[in-house]
């Protein structure tokens, strides 16, 4: 097996841990350097990045829609469906099933991801926590 199939393994391999809720294989997978889109850093950063949307969305479950490896990176458009029956950070739970599109990008090095950036539909997701009005147009253009 090549190496951009290898990485695309691995990014995978983040995504099966996720939705099996199986987190242990990671300590394998994220590298020790590891620096996320906040600035997380290593294995525990990485939970702690992903851990609040599995308790505000417990049934969440993230579907790779497509996966790309070149080089050291491995960029990933998924969509997460999820039910949120728990809090997410300040925000009440709805109650409401809810959807929500990424593309992440991971750079791999010797076996491990080092880095991801991620772009996430923000305004999707707090328009259905109901935090933002699914209406944003502006005051004026709706005369």
């Amino acid at each position: 097996m090549n190496t951009t199939a290898q990485n695309k393994e691995i990014v995978t391999k983040v995504y099966d841990c996720l939705n099996n809720r199986n987190t242990e294989p990671l300590k394998d997978i994220i590298a020790d350097d590891y620096a996320g889109i906040r600035n997380e850093r290593g294995y525990q950063g990485f939970l702690n990045a992903t851990q609040p949307v599995i308790e505000a969305f417990p049934d969440v479950h993230w579907n790779i829609e497509d996966i790309i490896a070149e080089g050291d990176k491995v960029v990933v458009r998924w969509q997460w469906t999820g039910t949120n029956t728990n809090p997410f950070q300040h925000f009440a739970a709805t109650g409401k099933a809810m959807t929500n599109t990424a593309i992440a990008i991971y750079e791999i090095r010797d076996g491990k991801i080092h880095h991801a950036w991620m772009q996430t539909d923000r305004l999707g997701f707090l328009q259905q926590l109901g935090v933002v009005d699914a209406d944003i147009t502006a005051p004026q253009a709706k005369r």
